[in-house]
């Protein structure tokens, strides 16, 4: 079998014409879906007093295109009473101080979780616990017969 010179050309041209089209077609997005995020609220629940970097839970988040979040608390109740960690979204104590059942009894804080320049937001509520402490007997006078 005998191929000529002129449909060897033939053919490659072709070939390569149609893997162009199809890399181009490939790399056009223009189809895709925006980024969508969706996030659902965190509610803990926590003693007074207890340590800075104590783990209060994960502020749940996803996207439609499995696209890399990132977590910010933009408002809280307390300054720097917690934290969370903006690549995980896990949530800790970060002032011990403000954990205090006395003086308020739960912390909540607005947080922004974005991608690819879209943001959605969220909030936590850390609600504080009782716990009994020494001082509580402040006062209270013992009597004996």
């Amino acid at each position: 079998m005998k191929v000529s010179i002129k449909f060897c050309l033939k053919f490659l041209s072709s070939f390569c014409l149609g893997l162009i089209m199809f890399l181009f077609d490939s790399c056009n997005d223009d189809e895709s879906e925006p980024t969508v995020i969706s996030v659902t609220d965190m509610v803990a629940s926590v003693a007074e007093n207890s340590p800075n970097g104590l783990f209060l839970g994960n502020l749940l988040a996803e996207t439609n295109d499995n696209s890399i979040l990132s977590f910010r608390i933009t408002e809280q109740t307390i300054q720097n009473a917690i934290r969370i960690d903006s690549e995980t979204g896990q949530v800790f104590i970060n002032d011990s101080s403000a954990i205090n059942f006395e003086a308020l009894k739960s912390i909540s804080a607005d947080v922004e979780v974005s991608a690819n320049n879209v943001t959605n937001s969220g909030s936590i509520s850390v609600n504080i616990t009782d716990v009994f402490e020494m001082t509580d007997l402040t006062g209270i006078v013992a009597y004996y017969p």
